[in-house]
């Protein structure tokens, strides 16, 4: 699958993670679950796929969605309860913290994405910051065994 592809696979999903966050946002009323802020906090969470290792995702992240991009790739859209710069924190930190290497990747003031490799599998990690919900970012990750 060329780069291109998963660029545009990649900008999907992170466009489709904050239609989902504005349609949860504008539900109104609802108390703060536990997890973290209203807005970080889906209606209808997916469970994580048995393809995605647990210790990819930071605590408390709902995942709205996983699709098969392909044989043995992975790809999972959610909202990750912690405001922009500690969820790009997770992935620079616990990452490696848990066997993985980080690669080559890109930053800016909202977004931050980097390839990964380790445990026999590979991938990318996305994070966008949701202007209408500081207190979360929008992942987009994928996995290939």
């Amino acid at each position: 699958m060329s780069r291109r592809v998963l660029a545009s696979l990649f900008c999907a999903a992170l466009a489709a993670a904050a239609v989902v966050v504005a349609a949860e946002r504008s539900g109104g009323g609802e108390a703060q679950r536990a997890a973290g802020p209203v807005c970080a906090s889906p209606r209808h969470p997916i469970a994580r796929p048995g393809a995605v290792p647990e210790n990819l995702l930071p605590p408390g992240t709902a995942l709205t969605s996983s699709t098969q991009v392909g044989p043995g790739r992975t790809l999972v859209v959610g909202v990750i309860p912690r405001e922009f710069r500690r969820a790009v924190e997770f992935y620079v930190t616990a990452l490696p913290a848990a066997g993985y290497v980080n690669g080559k990747g890109d930053a800016e003031m909202d977004e931050a994405e980097a390839a990964f490799a380790g445990k026999s599998l590979t991938g990318k990690w996305k994070v966008n910051a949701i202007p209408s919900c500081l207190d979360a970012a929008a992942l987009a990750l994928l996995v290939i065994r």
